[in-house]
């Protein structure tokens, strides 16, 4: 396929390039817990030593997510356009969502927390998510009784999030290379016990959640 194909007008990088090269090569922006998760810790040091390394290690990561198990698409769809568009901030829509699936208020609502997700977040946007407690999408759900440590809120978040949302999107090209962009696993008992909560907890449509928080946050 021509390379032009890739260009817009002015001579930029298509949206559908982009795509292209954030679903082949990953790595670059992939969250380093990512590299145990796959099994390829041990050739992180080794990622960019050479051109064909690095080539092989990428067809590596892209076989172990199976993220390409069939040919892309010659054109974007509307979800595909959107996932791409929110890249940059899906850290932060990723903390909040998770803070809803959580479904523990005093990680928006009091002062220590709320310090430790300035790390992350505007102080407008924690308010916009606190104003959207009563609709969370586990409003209907027994509140969680345990309590992250602030030091660990943010990252726990993002995971149980991702876990969360793996479910719902795991036939998703685009999702599951941005889905490597966010830390996958915590430290000690934390990720027993993540794993264990995200399952207990049934939560429809949370990528509808995530359109809604990208347009009001």
């Amino acid at each position: 396929m021509s390379s032009e194909f890739f260009l817009t007008e002015s001579g930029e990088k298509s949206e559908l390039r982009k795509y292209y090269e954030f679903v082949w090569h990953p790595a670059d922006q992939m969250h380093p817990t990512w590299w145990e998760k796959l099994g390829l810790k041990q050739w992180k040091s080794c990622f960019r030593t050479s051109p064909v390394l690095s080539e092989r290690i990428e067809t590596l990561i892209v076989k172990r997510m199976g993220i390409v198990k069939e040919p892309l698409p010659l054109t974007l769809s509307d979800n595909d356009k959107f996932l791409l568009s929110i890249k940059e901030r899906l850290p932060s829509l990723m903390v909040i969502l998770g803070i809803f699936c959580m479904n523990c208020p005093e990680y928006l609502s009091l002062k220590e927390y709320r310090t430790a997700l300035a790390d992350l977040l505007t102080e407008e946007q924690i308010q916009q998510a606190w104003a959207l407690w009563p609709q969370r999408p586990t409003a209907e759900q027994k509140e969680s009784l345990d309590k992250q440590s602030v030091d660990k809120l943010i990252i726990n978040a993002q995971v149980i999030a991702l876990l969360m949302l793996n479910k719902e999107m795991k036939d998703d090209k685009i999702w599951r290379a941005l889905a490597m962009t966010l830390p996958i696993s915590v430290n000690g008992d934390d990720e027993a016990s993540i794993a264990e909560y995200q399952s207990s907890i049934s939560v429809l449509n949370l990528k509808r959640w995530l359109l809604r928080l990208e347009r009001m946050l």
